[in-house]
């Protein structure tokens, strides 16, 4: 149980960090901004998640709206970086994929709080997320980006 209530909260947390940071030698002046304004999000959130480890049902549903709250504020920063244009595609992608995991922490969260968080919906919803999540640090690897590449 402990290590499905740790994944249910940190898939979420792992997505964002995919969210693009670290600086290829071929990147441009515009890839390697965006990529410094992502790394000091994805630090942020991580700094903030890194400490979050529930081991109980109850733990995840108290815990739940803190990390939601920040992965949150984490899109919405997120969405108001321009990347340009060799990493557009790719940073749509991202942060549509972030706000999807945010989202589902939120879900994951209220499924802790009813205490469902065993059932076959809310299994379903971390696997979904889990596969969610290694998409975007392949995307996030393709591009060159790795600090944010990190785990919580």
């Amino acid at each position: 149980m402990r290590h499905t209530l740790i994944a249910a909260l940190a898939l979420t947390a792992t997505a964002l960090a995919a969210s693009g940071c670290g600086e290829s030698s071929g990147q441009s002046q515009a890839g390697a901004a965006l990529i410094a304004q992502a790394d000091a999000i994805c630090r942020r959130v991580h700094n903030e998640l890194v400490s979050i480890r529930p081991e109980t049902q109850s733990e995840t549903a108290r815990l739940g709206a803190k990390v939601t709250a920040y992965e949150r504020a984490a899109v919405a920063a997120m969405r108001r970086l321009v990347p340009p244009a060799s990493l557009a595609g790719d940073w749509k992608e991202i942060v549509a994929g972030a706000q999807t995991l945010a989202d589902d922490a939120a879900k994951i969260t209220a499924y802790a709080r009813a205490s469902k968080l065993e059932t076959k919906a809310a299994r379903a919803l971390i696997s979904e997320s889990r596969t969610l999540r290694n998409h975007l640090l392949t995307v996030a690897t393709r591009d060159n980006f790795k600090d944010c590449s990190r785990t919580v």
